[in-house]
């Protein structure tokens, strides 16, 4: 989503390009990104971990995931808007530090509320460095080569997905979850460092009023929707209920005021366009459903089959890896063939992963499960 928002600006190499050498500060944006999602995903196997040291259930701590993915989300949401508002080189320090903060509020948590905040705190740095990256590309990058370049950039970003869960089963098996948050601060120093000299602005700045209305609107239909599944398992009807309807009425209104509003958020009008609409509501519900499995396998594994959270993280390394270093592949293929190619073959391969394991269930066992994944 973030790419089609952009793909419409004229895209030129010009001298000042060539000169910021930009795939070094892709890389420096993209390894900012890749300890987000580092995080992220090696807190999927500490949720056992979690639950007896700050004594909360199951529906409670999964908030340290949805909650970071959710916040990020809105971040990514505004990418249009930081864009035009704000240098390359602002957005980047403001993530980096978000993250620093982030980092020493969860490594030093007493309580549950403190660990969820450095969370959703962290999460801004997904969501401003992600689009980074994707923009920065689109800078400078000739057309004809996106697919490729933001192929090989997504490499980087796509080992945290391999490393996370094994990374967080260790750090848990062999010390504490605290050193997950203490092992990446000194790299996020560094970056901070490094980025602060050699990120440069491709685009110039724009003051545009920021439309906070549809924003509020939007995270608290989010927020809302959040709540609602989550409050599926307590099996609390009437509150899950009225949670969608607050859901649904937050969209109603969001959409009511996006027909006329003068301040700058995102334009809903490209989902006019079919080509662009039946492209991504596939892949929004294939990531829907594909984080969705990458936080309940690991804890699945512990819990069902016994396993030890090491294990639970190295049951998503061989498909992560997989899927990290295919991304040059990928991007290839959308040069080449357009986008039919790689989303109906990743809609395939990912169907017949789930109906496997909706077929068998326990009967699959540790190393079936790592197959079917």
């Amino acid at each position: 989503m973030i790419v089609s928002n952009f793909l419409k600006e004229a895209i030129t190499l010009t001298p000042t390009h060539k000169q910021a050498k930009p795939m070094l500060v892709v890389a420096i944006v993209a390894l900012m990104s890749f300890l987000g999602v580092l995080t992220e995903t090696s807190m999927n196997t500490t949720f056992p971990a979690l639950m007896k040291a700050f004594h909360v259930s199951l529906s409670t701590v999964q908030w340290v995931t949805s909650g970071y993915l959710l916040a990020a989300a809105l971040v990514m949401l505004t990418s249009a808007y930081m864009k035009r508002r704000f240098t390359n080189r602002q957005l980047f320090m403001s993530s980096a530090m978000l993250f620093i903060i982030g980092d020493l509020l969860c490594a030093t948590a007493q309580s549950f509320p403190q660990l969820l905040a450095g969370r959703l705190i962290q999460a801004g740095c997904v969501g401003l460095c992600t689009p980074l990256m994707v923009n920065i590309i689109l800078d400078v990058v000739p057309r004809a080569k996106l697919g490729l370049y933001i192929g090989i950039a997504n490499v980087i970003v796509l080992i945290a997905p391999a490393l996370g869960p094994t990374f967080g089963g260790a750090v848990t098996a062999f010390a504490s979850w605290r050193m997950i948050f203490w092992l990446t601060l000194p790299l996020a120093l560094l970056l901070l460092i490094l980025g602060s000299g050699q990120i440069h602005q491709y685009s110039t700045q724009t003051r545009l009023a920021f439309d906070w209305v549809r924003f509020g609107l939007l995270g608290a239909a989010l927020v809302a929707l959040n709540l609602g599944l989550t409050t599926i398992s307590s099996r609390h009807w009437l509150v899950v209920a009225a949670l969608l309807i607050v859901c649904a009425l937050c969209m109603a209104v969001f959409l009511r005021l996006s027909r006329t509003s003068t301040r700058f958020l995102f334009s809903l009008t490209v989902f006019k366009q079919p080509a662009f609409l039946f492209s991504f509501l596939p892949y929004l519900t294939l990531q829907f459903a594909n984080v969705g499995i990458n936080f309940l396998l690991p804890n699945y594994v512990q819990e069902v089959f016994g396993a030890s959270a090491l294990i639970g993280g190295l049951i998503l390394l061989p498909g992560s890896v997989f899927n990290g270093l295919g991304q040059p592949v990928y991007g290839w293929m959308l040069d080449h063939f357009g986008g039919r190619l790689p989303l109906l073959l990743g809609d395939g391969l990912f169907t017949i992963g789930v109906l496997a394991m909706a077929a068998l269930g326990p009967a699959m066992g540790v190393l079936g499960v790592t197959i079917a994944t």
